[in-house]
């Protein structure tokens, strides 16, 4: 981006300053030198505000994927301590009333990121 700001700068100033003399270039730096500090300064805070944007949107998102996945493993863990805690509480009442109890052990989640 900021490659970009520096070209449209070259062309805009480029024009006046094609085949001049050192001393014509640096006379016309001098009268347009404000305009061309302000440009310059403009596209750098432009270019520069742009990038961190978009690195900061970047960051942003990797953190966003890493919380997802963090949550849904610890939501797959937390869903199978519900699911035996149940079962252990069927197991013993189904014991209490000397009744048989075959239902399988609730099997603990695979770690799996999707």
């Amino acid at each position: 981006m900021l490659t970009l700001g520096y070209l449209i700068i070259g062309m805009l100033y480029g024009k006046n300053l094609m085949g001049k003399s050192w001393v014509e270039t640096f006379a016309f730096l001098y009268r347009n030198g404000p305009t061309f500090l302000a440009n310059v300064t403009i596209f750098i805070l432009f270019g520069e505000g742009i990038d961190l944007m978009f690195t900061r949107l970047r960051e942003s998102r990797k953190r966003d994927q890493r919380l997802i996945s963090k949550g849904k493993v610890e939501g797959r863990a937390e869903a199978y301590q519900e699911m035996r805690i149940a079962w252990e509480q069927r197991r013993k009442a189904a014991e209490a009333k000397g009744l048989e109890f075959n239902e399988p052990r609730p099997e603990p989640p695979e770690n799996k990121d999707s």
